[in-house]
């Protein structure tokens, strides 16, 4: 009896481990599967949203490469020594100099094509001796990719003629003999045929060139005080492809707004600008960091430590001619604390008494 007992007994615990192999194997290939089919849809949303070729990416590699080869430094501008500003929705910017201690250089705003470029914000700016920086945005219809689809091609074909040149007077007759930086059509920098885009201009390098040089062109002919910033939003692979040239670019700006969704991401402004540095500094024009801020976390410090970081980092990069704080958003302003309206006042002190 002992020996039958034994065999079933042995008998059951092998069923139970080969039911336990079984259900192993079971989950492994579910979990194998699991991860195939997540690989797959990765690689096809990939495929799909960015519909780059072969030809995309040789195009990118031979334009980089005549970048290097092809800049002429004499004709790189300049705007004296290192300048401060701020975007402002307001006409007069006192109280935000009286705030920080210190004189803007720079005032920045946006202008769409649904309105004019006439403003007293433009006459106020040049009358008080800034320079303004006027972030053009070749909106016609409601702000979306939609119904501004064919902006580029409309362009081009003249159809804006018009409106260019009536802004173009607007500046002039503002500011007579003054400097005005233009950053024209920013944050272009998608992959080409990118379905998933903010801007009417993005996703078509050739014809954002094209358009590019038209305005820039009538511009010229009337206004050489003006001066136009090429401002990409990342130095990526493709920001190359969208690059009009030389001779038709001042200053190569970028935005680096710090949006605070990962901890502990870019805690430099260091750290934040160096991924970029190698491409926009590949053209060889001063660089103007034409929007920039720093979403408060909650943390005074951290944005007071960024902003510190920010002054020592642009002061040892000498290419770096300019610096423009965004003040569009609430949390991204420069006076979201004590701490950070400290952290401006000590920095723009050393910049401006040259450190006494």
């Amino acid at each position: 009896m002992l020996t039958v007992k034994y065999i079933q007994e042995l008998s059951l615990r092998e069923q139970h481990m080969t039911m336990r192999k079984l259900r192993f194997r079971q989950f492994t290939l579910q979990i194998l599967l699991a991860l195939i089919l997540l690989l797959s849809a990765i690689y096809l949303y990939v495929d799909s949203s960015s519909n780059v070729t072969a030809n995309d990416i040789a195009k990118v590699a031979a334009v980089n490469k005549s970048n290097s080869s092809k800049i002429n430094k004499s004709n790189v501008p300049t705007i004296g020594s290192f300048k401060f500003g701020m975007f402002s929705d307001e006409p007069f910017v006192g109280k935000d100099e009286k705030k920080i201690d210190a004189k803007l250089n720079i005032v920045g705003w946006f202008v769409h094509w649904n309105e004019s470029m006439q403003s007293n914000k433009l006459k106020n700016a040049c009358s008080f001796g800034y320079v303004p920086e006027i972030t053009w945005e070749t909106w016609v219809r409601a702000k979306g990719v939609d119904g501004n689809s064919n902006i580029l091609n409309e362009i081009v074909d003249g159809k804006y003629d018009k409106k260019i040149n009536d802004d173009i007077d607007s500046i002039s007759k503002s500011c007579t003999d003054k400097t005005v930086l233009i950053r024209l059509n920013h944050e272009m920098e998608t992959a080409p045929n990118e379905p998933n885009r903010y801007y009417p201009w993005q996703g078509n390098p050739e014809m954002y060139i094209k358009a590019w040089k038209h305005i820039v062109n009538i511009s010229r002919k009337k206004n050489k005080n003006i001066k136009y910033i090429w401002s990409p939003n990342r130095g990526n692979m493709y920001t190359s492809l969208y690059y009009p040239g030389e001779k038709n670019v001042d200053f190569v700006g970028l935005t680096l707004n710090h949006h605070g969704e990962i901890e502990h991401e870019f805690t430099t402004f260091q750290s934040f600008y160096e991924p970029n540095k190698t491409v926009i500094e590949s053209f060889n024009k001063p660089i103007i960091i034409s929007e920039t801020a720093f979403t408060d976390t909650g943390n005074p410090a951290d944005k007071a430590a960024w902003i510190d970081s920010m002054f020592s980092y642009v002061q040892s990069n000498k290419k770096i001619t300019a610096v423009v704080w965004f003040n569009s958003v609430k949390a991204m302003r420069y006076d979201t604390s004590p701490e950070s309206i400290q952290a401006f006042k000590d920095n723009l002190k050393q910049i401006n008494t040259g450190g006494k």
